[in-house]
């Protein structure tokens, strides 16, 4: 059980930071505002993945409810927009700053939702 969520957490983060450096190589994130968002959605998956792994690794049990998987993927979204404001990654004076945050998190969210109906369908809850 655990070596399926153990993968799909790691294809999830594969996927990311794949996709996270192709959009760095080609500016893309500054070129294009919206396309952080599956960047966003898969960090939030990857993100939710890892803590049910880590979780049902100290547990010894399934996967917990929905909530404390989409609420990881929240906290973490947080403390990434927070690392984005404390080392300035974002534009911060723009006013599509908080616009962009906003989105950032709701796709965060969105991989979380994604996160805990993929573990469902593995039968990992």
């Amino acid at each position: 059980m655990r070596t399926r969520l153990f993968w799909a957490q790691f294809a999830a983060l594969v996927a990311c930071a794949g996709g996270d450096f192709y959009a760095l190589s080609q500016d893309l994130y500054w070129r294009y505002p919206l396309v952080d968002m599956p960047v966003h959605f898969l960090g939030g998956m990857w993100a939710a993945l890892a803590f049910a792994y880590v979780l049902t690794a100290i547990l010894k049990r399934p996967c917990p409810s929905l909530l404390p998987i989409v609420l990881a993927s929240v906290i973490i979204g947080i403390c990434w927009e927070l690392y984005e404001y404390a080392f300035h990654v974002a534009m911060v004076t723009s006013d599509f700053y908080v616009y962009d945050t906003a989105k950032d998190l709701l796709m965060d969210t969105l991989g979380g939702f994604a996160a805990y109906g993929l573990i469902r369908w593995l039968r990992l809850a």
